[in-house]
């Protein structure tokens, strides 16, 4: 179980974001050759439904889903990756003690404390065959990644990406530079 076979590391000049509900847009999307796409569930128009909609219909063209959650809720990693996303992104993560409870809420024990019973993630990766194989490499296949876009986590910038099972760092460009300058979004981006 490899989150898109192409995806050796998130690559984000190659991927979109799908921000409005819809099956046939998410296989729309996949369409242009991404790797991946991102279903936006913090600022998009998307309902938990279809979410789980758009991730099925995503997969089911050898594209990786991921899925942004609105916050670092724990129940909210559950039904992304109970849908079958192949990784979750979080917003404004802050601090190290932070990512690391994402990482407990994203992976099984003993690295974790997800809870398994959703049929549905089995579906949405081609080489996984049962509900034991997806459990047996969820951990170290399913991508976490955590959005920096505050004073507070650029400070911390260094301890959040130290944090064993963190994936990734996305800079959100807008959101930090506000924070940052407290201006104009475009003059505050140029200056990160």
């Amino acid at each position: 179980m490899h989150p898109g076979a192409k995806l050796p590391r998130p690559d984000l000049a190659n991927m979109q974001l799908k921000m409005l509900a819809g099956t046939n847009l998410a296989r729309t999307l996949t369409s242009s050759g991404v790797d991946w796409v991102l279903v936006d569930c913090e600022h998009g128009n998307i309902a938990d439904s279809q979410m789980h909609e758009a991730v099925t219909a995503i997969a089911a063209q050898s594209v990786s889903p991921l899925v942004r959650i609105p916050a670092n809720q724990d129940w909210m990693v559950k039904r992304v990756l109970d849908a079958g996303a192949h990784g979750v992104m979080v917003p404004l993560l802050e601090t190290a003690d932070e990512a690391r409870q994402l990482v407990r809420n994203a992976k099984f024990p003993p690295r974790g404390r997800r809870g398994f019973g959703s049929p549905f993630p089995m579906q949405t990766f081609k080489d996984v065959n049962s509900a034991g194989q997806y459990l047996q490499e969820a951990n170290d296949s399913l991508l976490t990644i955590v959005q920096i876009e505050t004073k507070q986590a650029l400070a911390n910038v260094d301890e959040i990406a130290a944090v064993d099972g963190i994936d990734c760092l996305f800079v959100g460009p807008f959101d930090l530079g506000i924070n940052v300058s407290g201006r104009d979004a475009d003059v505050s981006c140029s200056r990160i």
